[in-house]
């Protein structure tokens, strides 16, 4: 059962996508996309897509942004999208204009 039906609350999904330092793809985007929803056990009312840096044990807070095609790619099978991962004021503009996420993490 989806956690919505469980607890009355929307759930997200938080799905980490691994980099490099230097913000290089480490894994294909086609690859990351088809993990995700390999991981997928009901439709979360949103994806939390952030950078985890290959090799680290943390996810998230890396400054370092990921390939923007993985957020377009889940959108167009339906799936809302926020979007993280190196955000500033600089580059968030472009980010949404070019994935249209359901919202984004700054």
């Amino acid at each position: 059962a989806a956690s919505e039906d469980i607890c009355g609350v929307p759930a997200l999904r938080v799905a980490d996508i691994e980099t490099g330092t230097d913000g290089s793809n480490t894994v294909a985007s086609v690859h990351a996309v088809q993990k995700i929803l390999d991981g997928l056990t009901s439709a979360p009312a949103a994806i939390l897509l952030d950078t985890s840096i290959k090799g680290s044990k943390e996810g998230g807070g890396t400054g370092v942004t990921f390939d923007h095609s993985i957020a377009e790619q889940l959108q167009n099978r339906g799936l809302p999208v926020i979007i993280a991962g190196g955000l500033n004021p600089d580059n968030a503009k472009d980010a949404v204009m070019k994935t249209r996420p359901w919202g984004i993490d700054v």
